[in-house]
């Protein structure tokens, strides 16, 4: 009766323990997935951001080129008024 008591709590402690340890993992992987999903979501930013910054380099290219034909226009002219 003894041996039976003392082996049914050591089990009984064991899955105790095993229990805390399934409850840590199970904590931990949720840590790492919020770890992964931060990332992901900063990965994300950056490519918006990317895409911006490539949507602004354009425009201001497209601006150069615009003041570019204006200075030349505006050389023709005057090239024209002092003659």
């Amino acid at each position: 009766s003894d041996t039976t008591q003392r082996t049914i709590e050591e089990i009984t402690a064991r899955v105790e323990e095993n229990v805390q340890t399934f409850q840590q993992i199970v904590a931990s992987t949720n840590q790492q997935q919020l770890g992964i999903e931060q990332v992901m979501g900063a990965l994300q930013n950056i490519r918006q951001a990317s895409q911006q910054t490539a949507a602004g380099t354009r425009e201001v290219e497209a601006a150069s080129a615009n003041l570019t034909e204006l200075a030349q226009a505006l050389m023709a002219l005057a090239e024209r008024y002092r003659h």
